[in-house]
């Protein structure tokens, strides 16, 4: 799990709200717009729109809101026992997000913290979870409150390290994907606005063809004014699943590309490739990173992986650390009668909630032996069934006939059970003797 956070933070509230919450948006590809419909639609978790709108609207502050996003690795949460309303995965993202209001406000009491609105986008095939805040807190003025600006993710400093722990502790309890593994290192990467615009591409042509070489020229014509690091990053992006085991064979692919663009590998580092505009030299360049673009990839370590391990293990108590550090800032700026201090084990009994109990050795070997005298019964059934039927017909002077009963309710029992609405059981007829039944 990776957690973002938006450029954007001021302007009309309808925007971002309605960003979030529609079940289409449009999405701009050069001069092409095309809508883009969310299916299934997004699904509202905590919070009210409306209300939410109403308090940043209120506010007079140029920056009035902050918006997070959680996005999640396909293997993460399973989509179909999400959609399904599985309890384990409901709460674990209950104290996710429980335990973001925690970093946001940190010592902040529950009355002067404003509301929130999270909700959820899996219409790309992976759960992200949005969390809308307004950037202020509320402090009581005589009979009355008013707002005071309250940033929760600052540029710089502790309450900026502060989700770096929220992220890896999150990762470490629930065992969701650790975007700084060194086992998942991304294949190719870039500044993320063109990854962002590159994805929309693939998303409005759909799968590349086999040979794309061929079919990027009409790809050129359709979309002129799409910048070319969008066109070469979609490229990169659709060789790296296929055709491109390696740097060599990569730049091999996009050289026919490079020609229709005109542009130009203006260099090769040790683990990037840089690429200039040939008729521009003197522009940007364009900068493609990650494990197919180094020249001798490297498979991590056991060391490196091993530190990292380290890292995540300890998240949890250096969360609790920043957390009460950003709790004394937010007291000196609000006063103690807005903010309390942590306690050392809030963040531990936030987890827990969330967390599945571990199973003891006593209650593994008393579910075990349940299942295994489950399983003794349901074998012991028919000799248990034809016993009481023979103890019943020996009490009530059936005791020559127990043998017929015993073996009628064997053979019947075996008989296949007629269709509904049918009336095709066998039937006994006159001339039918117990033998008739025997198996």
């Amino acid at each position: 799990m990776r957690n973002g956070w938006s450029p954007h933070s001021s302007g009309p509230s309808h925007h971002v709200v309605n960003y979030l919450t529609s079940t289409t948006f449009t999405s701009q590809l050069g001069r092409r717009t095309t809508q883009i419909v969310r299916d299934p639609a997004p699904e509202t978790l905590r919070g009210d729109p409306n209300i939410i709108r109403a308090f940043i609207d209120a506010l007079e502050t140029k920056h009035s809101y902050a918006c997070s996003t959680l996005s999640f690795a396909p293997d993460d949460i399973d989509l179909v026992a999400w959609a399904a309303g599985d309890e384990t995965l409901r709460a674990q993202i209950s104290v996710a997000l429980d335990l973001w209001e925690d970093v946001a406000f940190a010592g902040i009491v529950p009355e002067c913290r404003p509301p929130l609105f999270a909700n959820t986008h899996t219409h790309t095939g992976r759960l992200e979870v949005n969390v809308l805040a307004p950037r202020a807190v509320i402090r009581r003025k005589g009979d009355g409150y008013i707002p005071r600006a309250h940033n929760p993710c600052p540029p710089s400093g502790v309450q900026r390290n502060v989700w770096d722990y929220y992220q890896g502790t999150l990762n470490q309890i629930f065992g969701w994907a650790d975007p700084y593994d060194p086992s998942r290192a991304t294949r190719v990467s870039g500044p993320d606005w063109i990854m962002k615009r590159a994805a929309v591409l693939e998303r409005w042509l759909g799968d590349p063809d086999q040979d794309l070489v061929a079919s990027f020229p009409d790809i050129n014509m359709r979309f002129p004014n799409e910048p070319a690091p969008v066109k070469i990053m979609y490229a990169t992006r659709a060789y790296s699943r296929t055709a491109a085991p390696s740097r060599s064979k990569l730049l091999a692919h996009l050289q026919p590309i490079l020609d229709d663009l005109d542009w130009v590998v203006d260099l090769l580092g040790p683990d990037s490739i840089v690429f200039r505009d040939r008729k521009s030299p003197e522009t940007h360049p364009f900068i493609l990173s990650g494990t197919l673009c180094a020249e001798h990839p490297a498979e991590p370590s056991a060391d490196a992986i091993a530190l990292r391990n380290s890292v995540l293990v300890r998240a949890p108590d250096n969360l609790y650390r920043a957390m009460a550090k950003c709790a004394e800032y937010n007291r000196t700026v609000l006063g103690p009668e807005v903010v309390n201090l942590p306690a050392p084990g809030d963040v531990i009994k936030r987890l827990r909630k969330g967390r599945p109990e571990r199973r003891t050795i006593a209650q593994m070997v008393r579910d075990t032996a349940e299942a295994v005298v489950g399983v003794l019964k349901a074998k012991t059934w028919p000799y248990r069934r034809n016993t009481a039927l023979g103890d019943w017909c020996r009490e009530n002077g059936f005791a020559n006939s127990r043998n017929l009963f015993t073996d009628l309710a064997t053979s019947l029992s075996r008989l296949p059970t007629p269709s509904a609405g049918t009336d095709h059981a066998p039937q006994p007829n006159s001339n039918t003797t117990s033998e008739d039944f025997t198996p």
